[in-house]
């Protein structure tokens, strides 16, 4: 019997370490564990964002470099982690912004698309338009 309790007891912490993996926070600013909003800042999974930090590495490595394996620090992977966060909410902000303007309650594609030529990521409109149109309609 105690043996199982063991078990569930093991069972339980492992449950929650993934939960907590799933909403990991981030310190980030005066180091209170909140962004300016005094929200805290939610961050994407280490894993994958290290994959496509070394899969963008390899893609522009050049001559023997093209391919080979990519080494990347895991304070670098903290670093792009939260700037794609800050870009992400700087983005939504502003196509929030948008919809408001247009009196609408919920962004669209259309939306996130003038946010970014708006702030100057034009090129980035234009790459989110292409994927747009490649994937299926949900």
């Amino acid at each position: 019997a105690k043996e199982r309790e063991r078990e569930r007891e093991k069972e339980k912490e492992r449950k929650r370490e993934r939960k907590g993996a799933r909403e990991r926070m981030v310190d980030a600013g005066d180091g209170n564990g909140k962004d300016d909003g005094g929200k805290r800042m939610v961050v994407l999974p280490e894993s994958n964002v290290k994959r496509l930090v070394k899969r963008r590495l390899e893609t522009i490595g050049k001559g023997k470099r093209r391919g080979r394996r990519v080494l990347v620090g895991r304070d670098a992977c903290a670093a792009v982690n939260v700037a794609v966060v800050v870009f992400l909410n700087y983005i939504t902000a502003h196509a929030v912004e948008i919809a408001k303007d247009n009196k609408r309650k919920t962004i669209s594609a259309e939306f996130v698309t003038q946010a970014l030529t708006e702030c100057d990521f034009a090129d980035f409109a234009v790459q989110l338009n292409a994927a747009a149109k490649r994937s299926p309609k949900t």
